[in-house]
Parts: structure tokens; C-alpha cells; sequence
């Protein structure tokens, strides 16, 4: 009985593509009966629910012009730019009720847009098995459990690009891992991952693999009503002795096309060439939001603490920190609610109601700082105020314009000669940055503006 349920998804999804070159024709099955649906991608089940086959994807074509501080990112360049930021094909399915699994193919990522499509890889792919209800456990490569807007996929986030929150998180997007979870009491949900870094083994050969969770609590999420909180933790866990792993603070503060092999990144060097090495990273995050029909207001604060250690003798060198956090609101014109999974955690797409599509406006004002713990040298904070509008055409198709104005502040001769010099650690174990920024001098740039576009079809 389960190979003839089998036997008739897969007849059903012939069927379909038969039925795209030819005029008549008849498949049967002595299986269950299949439903093909094809409002948004492509889909076959069984109306038993014991089998599924959906293909996906996603187009994001995007259009920047930036001045100031942007182009200093870039070593100079003019920041405005075209590019592909993503194309991705993706599958997912179910088989046997129980075992689910997702396989998502970066075409390219505007990571390499001379040689689009040259690189492809493997975004996410998972193997997911759901029979121990309400728990379930997966392996593979997916989303470390951390933070809303970075939970939340790129297709239904309310801006362009995501917070600089996210630019600073040491497990931003997808990583191999092993993964557990489950939801409780129609409110509560938990996510715990073990996760492999792909960081390079230390000198004593040993493997260190990251580890943290997420949980939420959701006591209303219906239609145009929710209410949400969150608490992560996450700890790279590294090795004192894992001389390879570099550790970079790399934002483009909004606008992707600002780094062109190096955006404005002080990076924790340890490179093996030198005798201090990343000994802590612990980040905690608090997320919350609220719906109320077309509103939305949600934020997020994030605080990750350091150690750099000398390795022969394992005492602290320096402690450098970075905290910030983010407020954001939506308001959908045309009075159409975001939508939530509150089993997921997560914002999904805003939903037109009419013919004309929905329309949103959306503000967001973000704040970060990185504290290297050196004595001559100030702070660096990031401030970025982001303001929006969307049209969400139909299911498919979205049109994103977002302006920015940011400001940096601490990037006084002084502070830039102390970081570019790496003065505290000696050789390459210091923080350093782009030779564009640095040479900037007393006259660089400290604020920035830019207009962002996208035209996104996903399905």
C-alpha cells in the first residue's frame, strides 16, 4: 500500500509534465488520488497527506546607488551597481508522513556576478523526521537557531537585506548541523542545534563544533493578531588552539553591492602566525514582536562577548565585544496582516487581497557597536536608519525600494592607525580593515546614503 501511494505521486507529477506538451492523454493509479496545485511553484500529494513533491525558487534582481561611506567600503569604487542576489532552485518533500527533506540550489548568490552560475552550491539541504511528535530531529545543512530576522527567509523579510544584527552573528545562515525541536502547548516552541563551523582543526588536532538554541513563546498568533518573544544562545566554542579560524565583524550596513571582496570588516585575526588566538565567542539574543491587523512593530538585541587568549599560556590578551539591536514597523496600506508561523517562529509572506496587490510601508532604525578592548582605541558604532516601501504584486512577484542613511562613528585617525596596525596583538593578530577605509585618514567619510531597489519573483 505505501509503494502504490508512491507509485501515484509520482504518477501524478508525470502527469503534469506530460500534460505540457501534449493535448490528451490519461494517467491512473490503484493508489491514492493526487492533488496537483500550481498557484505558487509546483506541488503533488497525496490526498492522504503521506506523500509530497513541491518545486520552488527565487529570483532577486537588485539595483544600488550609494555615496560616502559606501564607497569607502568598496576601496573607492562607485558603490552603484546591478546584480543577481540571489537565484536559487529549490525542492521539497514528504515521504511516508514522517521524513521530510528540503534541497536548495544556489544558481549564485552576487557573490561571483562575473561568473554567474560558474559556482553553484548547495544552500540548504536536510533530512528531517517528525515521528516523535511533537519533537522532531534533523541533519544536514540548514539555519542555526538564532534570531527572528534571521530565522525568517530572505523572501519574506520587510527590507532588502537583513539587520546588521545579522552581519555580526557568528552563525548566520545555514551550516551543517544536528538539529532537535519540537513546540509545546499551542504557544511555545524550542530548537537546539549542534553545529559544525567548517572551521579548520587546531593544532592539536582536535574538531570544535558550535553549539546553541532558540525558544519562542507565541500566546496569540490568529489571523492578524500576534504576539511573540524569543531568547537565543549561541557559543562557537572555540579552541584556544584552533589557530585558523578568523573571525570577521563584516557589515555592508544594508547595501550588498558596498563590498566588492571587503567591505568595512574588523576581523579578529588568527591566522596561526601569531601567539593569541579566539579562546570565548558567546552571543545572546532577545527578540520580540507584535501584529495587530496592518501594524507590525518587532526588535531584536544582541550581545556577543570574546576572548582572545595567548596560546602557550592560555591568560586573556583582550576581551572585545559587540552589542546592538534593532526597531522596526510595517504598515500595510491596503490593510492585509503579515503573516506568522508560530511553529516556526517566524514572519512568512504578506498575502494580497486584491487585484492591485498589497502595499507597505516599512521603517527600521538599527544601532551596533564593536568594542575591540584596546586602550587607545574608541568604539566603533554603526547607525542605520532604513526606511521602505513594497508592493507585493501578487504571490509571486515583489517590488522592494528601501533608502538608507548611515553613520559610523570612531573612525578618527587615531582609532583607524591603532585598528589597521593591529598595535595591541602584534603581527596578524589584531583587528585590521580594508586599506579604502584606513587611508581615509581624518577625512574619511562617516556617513553614507543609498537607494536600494528589487525586483523578486519567488514560487
Amino acid at each position: 500500500m505505501k509503494m502504490n501511494e508512491l507509485k501515484a505521486l509520482y504518477a501524478g507529477i508525470l502527469a503534469a509534465t506530460i500534460s505540457t506538451g501534449a493535448a490528451a492523454g490519461t494517467v491512473t493509479s490503484d493508489g491514492p488520488d493526487v492533488v496537483i496545485k500550481t498557484h505558487s511553484g509546483f506541488e503533488a500529494a497525496t490526498v492522504d497527506g503521506n506523500f509530497r513533491f513541491q518545486l520552488g525558487g527565487r529570483l532577486m534582481w537588485d539595483m544600488d546607488s550609494a555615496d560616502g561611506i559606501y564607497n569607502q567600503l568598496d576601496n573607492g569604487k562607485d558603490s552603484g551597481n546591478m546584480e543577481f542576489r540571489r537565484a536559487r532552485i529549490e525542492l521539497k518533500g514528504t515521504a511516508y508522513k514522517d521524513w521530510h527533506y528540503e534541497l536548495g540550489i544556489d544558481l549564485f548568490d552576487g557573490s561571483d556576478q562575473e561568473n554567474a552560475g560558474a559556482g553553484n552550491t548547495i544552500d540548504q539541504a536536510y533530512i528531517k523526521y517528525t515521528g516523535f511528535e511533537p519533537a522532531w530531529i534533523s541533519a544536514g545543512r540548514s539555519k542555526t537557531p538564532f534570531g527572528l530576522e534571521e530565522i525568517t527567509s530572505s523572501k519574506r523579510i520587510s527590507t532588502i537585506e537583513r539587520s546588521i544584527i545579522s552581519d555580526f552573528h557568528p552563525a548566520a545562515g545555514k551550516q551543517q548541523n544536528i538539529a532537535v525541536g519540537g513546540d509545546l502547548a499551542d504557544m511555545f516552541t524550542w530548537h537546539a542545534a549542534l553545529v559544525d563551523q567548517e572551521a579548520t582543526d587546531g593544532a592539536d588536532g582536535t574538531k570544535t563544533f558550535g553549539y546553541g538554541g532558540r525558544v519562542t513563546f507565541s500566546p496569540v498568533h490568529d489571523d492578524g493578531k500576534v504576539l511573540h518573544f524569543g531568547l537565543a544562545y549561541y557559543d562557537a566554542n572555540p579552541d584556544v588552539n584552533d589557530g585558523a579560524r578568523d573571525t570577521i565583524f563584516r557589515t555592508r550596513m544594508g547595501v550588498h553591492t558596498a563590498e566588492d571582496g571587503g567591505a568595512f570588516r574588523p576581523r579578529l585575526r588568527t591566522d596561526g602566525t601569531t601567539p593569541h588566538a579566539l579562546d570565548k565567542d558567546e552571543t545572546v539574543g532577545l527578540e520580540a514582536a507584535f501584529v495587530t491587523g496592518p501594524f507590525s512593530l518587532q526588535g531584536e538585541y544582541f550581545q556577543r562577548d570574546m576572548r582572545v587568549a595567548n596560546v602557550a599560556t592560555g591568560a586573556s590578551v583582550v576581551d572585545p565585544e559587540a552589542e546592538g539591536y534593532y526597531l522596526q514597523g510595517t504598515w500595510t496600506l491596503t490593510g492585509e496582516s503579515r503573516s506568522y508561523k508560530w511553529k516556526d517562529g517566524k514572519f512568512d509572506r504578506v498575502k494580497p487581497g486584491g487585484r492591485n496587490g498589497a502595499w507597505e510601508l516599512v521603517g527600521r532604525w538599527e544601532s551596533v557597536e564593536l568594542d575591540t578592548d584596546v586602550a587607545t582605541a574608541s568604539e566603533l558604532e554603526f547607525e542605520l536608519l532604513t526606511l521602505g516601501l513594497n508592493w507585493y504584486v501578487n504571490r509571486n512577484v515583489t517590488m522592494k525600494l528601501n533608502y538608507l542613511d548611515a553613520q559610523v562613528d570612531g573612525l578618527d585617525a587615531a582609532n583607524q592607525a591603532v585598528i589597521a596596525a593591529n598595535a595591541a596583538y602584534g603581527g596578524n593578530g589584531g583587528f585590521d580593515t580594508v586599506a579604502g577605509l584606513a587611508a581615509g585618514g581624518a577625512n574619511a567619510d562617516e556617513d553614507g546614503r543609498a537607494v536600494t531597489m528589487r525586483l523578486q519573483y519567488d514560487f
